[in-house]
């Protein structure tokens, strides 16, 4: 795979919530026997306040590039990244480009790598929501179709790009990058303040993660979240812009008691992660969310009849309860009992696969049918089944 003398990989970030999936490639590098050279871009919006506190507390370098993209139409935002991308690419002549997820800046590293005949690794592949007419599933599809590595974090990507006759000589599963920074951080996040300062105990608190790019019914959510204030105080893992839709609607003050409600910004990596390492219970609709539960073992609820993570559902510790009340009901008070379950951590969440990655790049005999696909073929049915039947029923 890697030719010359020095190596040089190409990564596009997305946004800030990508950095957590790629913090290690930086770290591996750097420590790498190979002679290798990482050019960051970043496709987010560079005025973001929290930009800076992601890169200082995940100990990353600013990024080389910064892509000239405004908030547009997604046609026009794509359109800007490919002449950005092109140009980029041009001037740094990577080996490889990769890119993570579903965003926008993923299918256009895609596309301009694939005009440009560079290869390019999508990370995170595989990963389906089976919602056709959802962007960020037409994005993952894009990005598989283009991508000359399909890196896979979880056993049903395999799956799913197996049906959908993707390449096997190009798909590979060496774990999950994501749960890398958490093993590599786990100890400066035991440390985090933020219980102090919100004055909670472990275990003693419940956490609603959301984000504003799954659209969820906030009239739907009160009568959930009054279900478990009764039980549990709970903190608002959000950013300011959904803070404010929640307050707007009447949210806060319409809870049964609603002093036993804390707010704290998802612009914080380690404090969030401590909230999500210490509570009792985690409401979400973020898919990175539903992953960190399930390797800090907690209890998580996913407020969507779905999810394109079923390996923390199948394995770990994630429930689907959408906006069911009665599934709301009964999974709390296993939680609180005692007889929820406690799951298990999936193969290779074991903080090595980005590690994986890059010595793949190096011997790229060691493909799909690898040893580092561990996938045996029992395990590629029960996923399968569990793909085919994991939705909430209403």
């Amino acid at each position: 795979m890697l030719k010359s003398l020095t190596h040089k990989l190409l990564i596009v970030v997305a946004n800030t919530a990508q950095l957590p999936l790629l913090a290690q490639f930086e770290h591996e590098v750097r420590k790498s026997s190979f002679n290798l050279q990482l050019i960051w871009v970043y496709a987010g919006y560079p005025d973001e306040a929290d930009f800076n506190r992601h890169l200082e507390q995940l100990q990353l370098r600013k990024p080389d590039e910064f892509l000239k993209v405004h908030k547009e139409t997604s046609a026009i935002k794509m359109a800007r990244m490919i002449q950005e991308l092109n140009t980029v690419l041009t001037r740094w002549q990577p080996e490889l480009v990769i890119a993570p997820g579903h965003a926008t800046a993923t299918v256009a590293a895609a596309i301009t790598a694939r005009q440009l005949r560079i290869p390019f690794a999508h990370l995170e592949s595989g990963l389906r929501s089976f919602e056709p007419d959802e962007t960020d599933e037409n994005n993952r599809q894009m990005a598989d179709t283009l991508a000359d590595h399909l890196w896979v974090s979880e056993p049903s990507g395999e799956v799913n790009l197996t049906k959908e006759n993707k390449s096997y000589g190009k798909l590979l599963y060496a774990g999950n990058t994501r749960i890398d920074t958490l093993v590599a951080f786990r100890e400066t996040i035991a440390q985090a303040k933020v219980l102090h300062r919100l004055k909670l105990e472990p275990g003693q608190f419940a956490v609603l993660s959301l984000t504003a790019s799954r659209s969820i019914d906030l009239e739907a959510l009160l009568p959930v979240l009054n279900k478990v204030v009764r039980h549990l105080p709970i903190v608002c893992l959000m950013d300011a812009g959904l803070r404010q839709q929640l307050i707007k609607k009447g949210i806060p003050g319409r809870l049964v008691l609603p002093d036993r409600l804390h707010w704290w910004t998802t612009d914080d990596f380690l404090n969030s992660q401590k909230l999500l390492s210490t509570c009792k219970l985690v409401m979400t609709n973020r898919s990175d969310h539903q992953e960190s539960s399930t390797y800090w073992r907690t209890a998580c609820l996913t407020l969507r009849p779905i999810t394109d993570r079923p390996v923390t559902v199948r394995r770990g510790t994630n429930t689907l309860v959408g906006l069911n009340l009665n599934l709301v009901e009964n999974n709390l008070q296993a939680i609180l009992n005692g007889k929820y379950k406690r799951g298990s951590m999936p193969k290779m969440w074991d903080g090595k696969a980005t590690r994986r990655l890059l010595r793949s790049l190096a011997a790229p005999e060691l493909g799909a049918s690898s040893t580092l696909n561990l996938m045996s073929r029992s395990d590629t049915t029960a996923v399968l089944r569990s793909v085919a039947t994991l939705r909430v029923e209403h």
